[in-house]
């Protein structure tokens, strides 16, 4: 791995950490209805952060996972989000390599980069509140639609938004609501305009879908005698659509190629 290799995916997790402290902030914010604008503050104590108690990953520790003022514990959410999301960006650029100061490798990567924020977003706050932001996911499928029509060919486009909006809408007009929600159904279009081909975006699903599954079996054998999980607990779904969807960008081809070979 040769220097400009090596300084692009250190400059990408800088990059991705700093997105991180702000996807926290604004799962944080959105879930209060608060405005993002303004500085950070201790949800706790409300008091207003300084810059050196605002730096990503390294606040963290250096506070030793306390606030400063009322000394209550930090989440372990912020640094977490905060590096699985420096990780990712880092992860696009090496998947770039060699990198090319050219329009079309620039724009490939800040599309990525923000195809991993949002869904990262989408994990955590379904996973944290059951719910789908559309203040966010709408904008971002518009985003990401017309990011595809410009670097993919359409066709393919609009079979995979076929599948992933009627897959689920069909699922939400046939439980009523009650198997999952609407917003389920917007996840399901904007995985639709990432995976462009149809074949990606099956893998996705099916992953999504058995990753579902075995948790769920492992929470109902191991969660019931407890009291914490009943068979009518409601687990979000988002957060294995995304986790399906980051196994089809990672490994869709190689999956698609083992599927083949066996056949």
């Amino acid at each position: 791995m040769n220097c400009s290799i090596i300084l692009g995916a250190i400059v990408s997790f800088l990059i991705g950490i700093c997105f991180g402290s702000f996807l926290n902030c604004l799962v944080y914010r959105l879930s209060k209805k608060k405005t993002i604008l303004g500085r950070s503050f201790c949800p706790k104590c409300l008091h207003q952060l300084s810059w050196s108690e605002n730096i990503p990953l390294f606040s963290f520790f250096f506070l030793k996972g306390k606030c400063k003022y009322c000394h209550q514990s930090i989440s372990w959410q912020y640094p977490l989000i905060e590096l699985a999301v420096g990780f990712l960006f880092t992860l696009a650029f090496v998947h770039l390599s060699p990198f090319t100061f050219s329009i079309k490798t620039i724009f490939s990567l800040l599309t990525q980069w923000f195809i991993f924020f949002i869904l990262v977003f989408i994990f955590i706050y379904d996973l944290k509140y059951q719910e789908i932001e559309l203040i966010v996911v709408r904008p971002a499928i518009a985003l990401v639609f017309l990011f595809s029509v410009l670097e993919k060919p359409i066709q393919p486009l609009f079979i995979s938004l076929l599948i992933g909006s009627g897959f689920f809408l069909l699922q939400y007009l046939i439980t009523k609501g009650e198997g999952i929600g609407l917003g389920d159904v917007w996840v399901g279009i904007f995985m639709a305009t990432i995976l462009v081909q149809p074949k990606d975006l099956c893998i996705a699903l099916f992953s999504a879908y058995i990753i579902g599954a075995l948790i769920g079996l492992f929470l109902l054998i191991f969660s019931v005698k407890s009291g914490k999980y009943k068979l009518k607990t409601k687990i979000p779904l988002a957060p294995f659509l995304v986790l399906g969807t980051f196994i089809a960008l990672f490994w869709g081809e190689k999956i698609t190629s083992w599927y083949f070979l066996k056949l």
